[in-house]
């Protein structure tokens, strides 16, 4: 990748709070959510997001939202 497409990729993850260095496409990142929250063996708080990935509370939230959709959880279930 050239450093202007560089720049530019680093921008658009800017813009949706994401500020990781060497994440290169949204999939990876999905890949390393996935994966951290796995060996966390039990649900994430948006607390445990914002520290691992050094994003806005906004965007930990909305993490936690999608990681719950695909568990079959809804959005406010939490787990005991």
């Amino acid at each position: 990748m050239n450093t202007v497409r560089a720049r530019q990729r680093s921008h658009q993850f800017a813009q949706l709070g994401i500020r990781i260095a060497g994440v290169a496409h949204s999939f990876e990142l999905a890949l390393r959510f996935v994966t951290w929250a796995q060996q966390l063996r039990r649900e994430p708080s948006a607390f445990d997001i914002e520290c691992q990935f050094d994003v806005s509370r906004a965007t930990s939230f909305r993490w936690l939202a999608a990681w719950r959709a695909v568990r079959g959880q809804s959005p406010q279930e939490r787990n005991s």
